[in-house]
């Protein structure tokens, strides 16, 4: 079988097991967070490319919005699936992106490390932050594809394409502050590289102002266009000087080891590195492969100074990108080494067996049920829409903002609704009293016993969260 054959039914699998869990489950809602609530209520107001965080939402939303106004299927379906076609053309583009800048071995184990033992991606997922996803692991792989292969080959057309990816990575959303400093540390790697092994293919003449360029365009385009970028350039400034505090904790390294990289694939980086270095002398690594290692280096020490210092506004954020870096370091080493090594075979089985301990951790998780709608909220909200009466109350572990995008009931936030909702567990991190983004501060986290004087009209038990609809006071 050709490894043409094998990298196809690889990635159908591993995009089988991606977009499994709607389909298995019938989910209505497709994150376990708040953010797509958010995204699916600025779609709701859309009315101009420029009222928004970033422009990744209104480039989403008005194509969703044209969809849904074509086809009559709602918003929300829609971005269900917007979701989780992102996140597969997320892993596309990483196998694409490794194979043809370092080799099939890297192509073959880019969705597995990089993804799944990781599995930082999916938690960005299960967070909601799709257009982080999109920016980091979609566009930027695409942009800096295209670069590597413009300095190499010096076909306009690659700088051109470049360019505008660079441009849309720039404007998509506020992983954009990442880039003017990664490229800086990039551009330093190409003048070294360069002075050092004098490779002829580097024109530091051309390269020079064209990295130059994509700075200058990334900090004029997301100044110009994002409204909070030079907010949070303020606030790194003032953190870095020691002015404000940080509100959320930077990793510790443990955390991270444990957390965010994962012992499996820090266990594949180690034998990788090690199987690199006992193969030196066989090595022929390309140029282009080179110079995207020289990337994820410089995109690494920046993003670990974001991830372990009280600069970031969200260092948690960026340990979760720098785990995933991480990754596909690893992935490029592993492919290096199999490409070098003479026992092919033996070393082939060996990370095989390593990335499917990696995936036997992660993927039952990720075909389980993890929306934050669960099949027992769906069935209190048909049952709700089938009453007369028009609002409704909840307690603190509900989220009205995503309960109203089915609920046909007006909330109403002082608890005098005329029907009121209980769930004994947290449905996301805004509902939660344990973390950060808890929105009910100024209220007592709800207890069942809360509501023994109200009337009980429905439970609803899903085997893992019960929900009680109780007649309100006023009726």
């Amino acid at each position: 079988m050709s490894s043409k054959v094998i990298a196809g039914v690889i990635l159908v699998v591993l995009i089988g097991i991606v977009i499994a869990p709607p389909i298995a489950h019938s989910y209505i809602y497709p994150s376990a967070g708040d953010d797509t609530a958010d995204h699916l209520a600025v779609f709701d107001n859309l009315t101009s490319f420029w009222n928004c965080r970033y422009l990744g939402l209104p480039m989403a939303g008005y194509v969703i919005k044209a969809l849904s106004q074509a086809t009559g299927a709602t918003t929300d379906s829609l971005f269900l699936w917007f979701n989780y076609l992102a996140l597969v053309g997320a892993c596309v583009v990483l196998f694409v992106t490794l194979t043809k800048l370092v080799n099939k071995w890297a192509g073959f184990f880019a969705i597995p490390i990089a993804v799944f033992c990781t599995q930082s991606i999916l938690k960005l997922f299960y967070c909601g932050t799709i257009f982080h996803i999109i920016n980091m692991y979609l566009v930027l792989p695409l942009a800096v594809f295209f670069l590597i292969s413009w300095i190499q080959e010096k076909k306009n057309y690659q700088l051109v394409l470049a360019y505008g990816l660079f441009l849309l990575f720039s404007t998509a959303h506020l992983t954009s502050l990442y880039l003017v400093g990664t490229m800086g540390l990039f551009l330093a790697f190409v003048i070294t590289y360069k002075v050092v092994a004098n490779r002829d293919e580097i024109d530091l003449k051309k390269v020079v102002p064209a990295i130059s360029g994509i700075m200058v365009m990334n900090l004029a385009s997301a100044w110009a266009t994002l409204p909070e970028f030079g907010q949070h350039i303020s606030e790194t400034v003032a953190r870095a000087a020691g002015i404000t505090e940080q509100p959320i904790t930077p990793p510790s390294f443990g955390n991270f080891s444990m957390v965010y990289a994962g012992y499996v694939t820090l266990g594949i980086l180690l034998p990788a590195l090690l199987l690199v270095l006992r193969e030196r002398g066989h090595l022929e690594v390309q140029l282009k492969t080179k110079l995207f290692l020289g990337f994820l280096a410089a995109l690494v020490i920046f993003l670990a100074i974001g991830a372990f210092t009280r600069i970031s506004p969200d260092p948690i954020r960026v340990a979760l990108d720098l785990s995933v870096t991480i990754a596909i370091l690893t992935v490029c080493l592993v492919g290096i080494g199999l490409e070098a090594t003479k026992r092919k075979k033996v070393m082939v089985l060996a990370a095989c067996a390593l990335v499917a301990v990696g995936i036997l951790l992660s993927v039952p998780h990720w075909l389980s049920y993890t929306s934050a709608v669960r099949p027992a909220d769906i069935q209190a909200i048909e049952y709700l829409n089938s009453q007369s009466n028009s609002t409704y109350s909840c307690s603190t572990q509900v989220a009205p903002w995503i309960y109203n995008r089915w609920l046909e009931k007006e909330y109403v936030a002082d608890g005098n609704g005329e029907y009121v909702i209980y769930r004994d567990k947290p449905m996301t991190a805004r509902t939660d009293p344990n973390q950060y983004w808890y929105r009910y501060k100024d209220r007592a986290v709800s207890q069942l016993d809360n509501y023994s004087d109200l009337t009980l009209l429905r439970k609803f038990s899903d085997g893992e969260v019960s929900v009680y609809v109780f007649k309100g006071g006023l009726n």
